[in-house]
């Protein structure tokens, strides 16, 4: 039934059209949700709710310049919105426009001094464009709102989460390397990024690792290898998925983030999809896999003993398990600035060498720009 059968055209109360925007909006109907809420518009030009739907709405799809035009038109209606201006923000940071972005989320504050997603955020741009000290000074408000906030509610989960998340990437401003990153902050991150994230790592970023590590593992084992059931550890949207699929006869998909694998599910590339922590799911897991794929996830976990152990547990008779590194130095692992874990060759070697995996093939490659970072190929003894 289309939007004209339930509201007359001749209808000139907004609040009606705004509402029914807002049924099409659930039910995904993106083109007539807009509709309404243009109409909504015409009859009353400053109908803020419907400037703060299409807003919202444009942002889902990815219209992000449509998205700033309405959250700014919510501002100009009402000045004191402070999570739109922080949601501009937001915005504003994800297409690089970090000054903006500050600009938006120093407006948040002045209207709400205690508004923690605007000092979280604001110490994320200010370590995204390398400005340490008041990155540390945003985080540890952050810290200290959260503390304030917990005294009071202290079952309140978002604001835990919220000061995990912190707690975090404070650490890696001030030179702490701690075991892993919480699971709520990489939940949250890819919850966050997962509408973007294809469109960003593919067609911004170029990213070609997964591509990379097939063919990292296929020059070493030949190209007409089959697996019978493999597993990619943290599949996000499927990028890894999509690669290596034609080489697995069944392939498991674990992940943390829902939102992430809701888009995994629509690219039907895995058999089976599961939410869980990696080595939880391992370790209660009774399957047996031939495969383990794990790009990009090793960056979010510091000691992987325990990683190693549960694969090397799950593992068929000559298993092989492929992943990628960002690379250290010196130390076995270490957090690096930007909220990530990088880990040395030594630490791998030394990992293997304990779950009795042979090293079949090193590959040393720049993981993102600059960065420089290790593709490995490890089999499991017989």
């Amino acid at each position: 039934m289309s939007y004209q059968k339930i509201l007359p055209d001749d209808l000139e109360d907004p609040n009606l059209y705004t509402k029914q925007g807002k049924l099409y909006q659930e039910s995904g109907n993106f083109e007539a949700a807009i509709t309404c809420y243009e109409n909504a518009i015409r009859i009353n030009a400053d109908d803020i709710d419907a400037h703060y739907e299409l807003g919202h709405l444009y942002r889902a799809i990815g219209e992000y310049q449509q998205s700033i035009f309405f959250y700014s038109n919510v501002t100009r209606i009402d000045p004191n919105q402070v999570e739109v201006h922080n949601e501009l923000g937001k915005l504003y940071q994800e297409l690089g426009d970090s000054e903006k972005a500050i600009t938006c989320y120093r407006s948040a504050i002045q209207i709400d001094s205690k508004y923690m997603k605007a000092h979280y955020n604001l110490g994320h741009v200010y370590q995204s464009i390398g400005q340490r000290e008041k990155a540390i000074n945003s985080y540890q408000v952050t810290l200290d709102l959260c503390d304030d906030a917990l005294a009071l509610e202290p079952n309140d989960e978002k604001v835990y989460r919220l000061r995990q998340s912190t707690a975090h990437l404070l650490n890696s401003q001030v030179r702490i390397t701690t075991k892993t990153a919480p699971p709520h902050y990489v939940q949250g991150l890819f919850d966050e990024y997962a509408n973007r994230f294809d469109y960003h790592l593919v067609e911004i970023l170029d990213y070609k690792v997964p591509q990379s590590l097939k063919e990292t593992l296929t020059s070493q084992l030949g190209h007409d290898l089959i697996f019978d059931v493999g597993i990619d550890l943290g599949c996000g949207t499927g990028l890894s998925g999509q690669v290596f699929r034609p080489i697995c006869k069944q392939l498991v998909g674990i992940d943390l983030s829902t939102k992430m694998l809701e888009i995994a599910k629509g690219k039907n590339i895995y058999d089976t999809v599961e939410n869980s922590e990696i080595n939880i799911y391992l370790e209660q897991s009774s399957e047996k896999y031939d495969l383990f794929i794990a790009t990009d996830l090793l960056i979010y976990i510091g000691d992987l003993k325990m990683l190693f152990s549960n694969i090397s547990k799950a593992s068929n008779q000559k298993g092989i398990f492929v992943f990628s590194t960002e690379l250290v130095q010196e130390v076995d692992y270490s957090l690096t600035t930007q909220g990530r874990y990088a880990h040395s060759e030594n630490y791998i070697r030394k990992l293997a060498r304990q779950n009795k995996f042979n090293i079949l093939n090193i590959v040393n490659t720049d993981i993102r720009t600059e960065i420089a970072g290790q593709l490995f190929v490890i089999q499991l003894e017989c």
